[in-house]
C-alpha cells in the first residue's frame, strides 16, 4: 500500500514550493483520516465498535 497517493504527493509538494498553493489534504484531515482508519483496524481486530473523538 502506498504511503501518499500520487496526487497528494503532487499536491503537497507544490504547496511547499509554490507560495500561495494549499495542499489538497492539510494535516488536520489528514490525521482525522489515520484517526478513522486505525478506529477500523481496532474493532476488525478486537470486534464491536470505536468510538471516535
Amino acid at each position: 500500500m502506498p504511503i501518499l497517493n500520487g496526487g497528494e504527493l503532487k499536491s503537497t509538494m507544490k504547496a511547499v514550493l509554490e507560495n500561495g498553493t494549499k495542499p489538497l489534504v492539510d494535516g488536520f484531515e489528514g490525521r482525522r483520516s489515520i484517526a478513522l482508519l486505525n478506529a477500523i483496524y481496532r474493532s476488525a481486530a478486537k470486534g464491536g465498535e470505536k468510538e471516535l473523538v
